[in-house]
């Protein structure tokens, strides 16, 4: 602690740390200006995507509008996803199931097959797995919901 207290006492740490101060005070000027004119930059370029997904979303409305076709295809599109996420759901749930130590069944049979090698990965695989087919789950319910809501515009169909 010493060899600290002395360190501080020495012109040479007070001078390099004001060289510092004002090598950090230039650095922020211009980092601040550059930042600027990034957030500028990306603003802009998510409005102009916004925009294109807004009008790609109108151009399908006004199809599904005056194409009957258009209508039982996206119908069917939601229920696909839907169905997907179900499938999905049940499938992650069922590794969860699996994964437990408690499931003799499948211990066993993978314990017999591959031997010592799977027993310690058993679980996290099956663990990892199912994790995975959750987070299909989600998105193939926000896509199942983005159909149900193209699909009540254009209709006016509200069912709640």
């Amino acid at each position: 602690m010493n060899d600290f207290w002395s360190l501080l006492s020495t012109p040479g740490w007070w001078v390099s740390v004001v060289i510092v101060g004002i090598l950090i005070n230039f650095a922020s000027s211009f980092l601040q200006r550059w930042l600027a004119v990034f957030s500028e930059r990306l603003a802009r370029a998510l409005d102009s995507r916004n925009a294109q997904a807004q009008e790609k979303r109108q151009a399908l409305v006004d199809l599904i509008r005056s194409d009957a076709r258009a209508l039982y295809l996206m119908v069917a599109t939601e229920q696909r996803h839907t169905g997907r996420a179900v499938t999905m759901l049940l499938m992650g749930v069922g590794l969860m199931i699996v994964s437990q130590k408690s499931f003799s069944g499948m211990g066993l049979a993978v314990g017999t097959r591959f031997g010592a090698f799977m027993d310690p990965l058993y679980t996290p695989v099956c663990l990892s797995l199912a994790s995975m087919t959750i987070l299909l789950t989600v998105m193939s319910v926000m896509q199942a919901y983005r159909c149900w809501s193209i699909i009540r515009e254009a209709t006016g169909w509200h069912v709640w």
